[in-house]
């Protein structure tokens, strides 16, 4: 039996016709991340292989629905404050120099432990900021992207550098050029021909 023939996949194969013929778009994303989770390479074992997401990029395209790649899957972001003792000590001593509070520092370090807490870890790092301006700049399996990890003591800033040239967008990584050239060739084939799909 095929992977498109056991019951789960065909009842999902289902569900993503139904809501494309029915106008229900968010309902047919095809994604392998989302908002309402978290990231996908967020536990510290796997946060640096790239490679999860780049077969999960491909996935999204290859699937029945609307390939979505969502918060920094195309720069690897995982999601991550530290992934070891040496990066959480870093993650510590940076804070500190910005003048955090040492029992705000504990804390923010305490939540963001995958590593202990797993899935009950505090949702909002499952959100990060993907550019030099942002506050809170968590890993990445990208390694010019896991550089400028940082959680900063102000706001986000507007000064920051031209997303072109801001290093938080590495726009040279493996999953970055498997995203777009899945874009591309999403563009030039007829997958969508037909587009709504309908039974019958």
């Amino acid at each position: 039996m095929g992977l498109y023939e056991q019951e789960g996949a065909v009842a999902a194969i289902a569900r993503s016709r139904t809501a494309l013929a029915t106008g229900k778009m968010r309902l047919a994303l095809a994604g392998a991340e989302s908002r309402d989770v978290r990231k996908l390479l967020s536990s510290p074992r796997q946060g640096h292989e790239l490679w999860r997401l780049i077969i999960a990029m491909a996935w999204s395209f290859t699937w029945y629905g609307i390939p979505d790649l969502t918060s920094g899957m195309e720069q690897g972001l995982n999601g991550l404050c530290y992934r070891n003792d040496e990066e959480r000590q870093k993650l510590h001593d940076d804070m500190v120099a910005q003048g955090i509070e040492g029992d705000v520092v504990h804390s923010i370090l305490a939540n963001c432990d995958y590593e202990a807490l797993g899935d009950q870890t505090d949702s909002g790092f499952w959100h990060q900021d993907s550019f030099l301006g942002g506050p809170m700049r968590l890993g990445a399996a990208v390694g010019a992207v896991n550089r400028e990890v940082g959680i900063m003591n102000h706001l986000m800033g507007a000064g920051g550098p031209h997303w072109c040239e801001d290093p938080v967008v590495d726009r040279e990584n493996q999953a970055f050029n498997t995203a777009r050239a899945l874009i591309r060739s999403s563009n030039f084939h007829g997958v969508l021909e037909g587009f709504p799909f309908r039974e019958g």
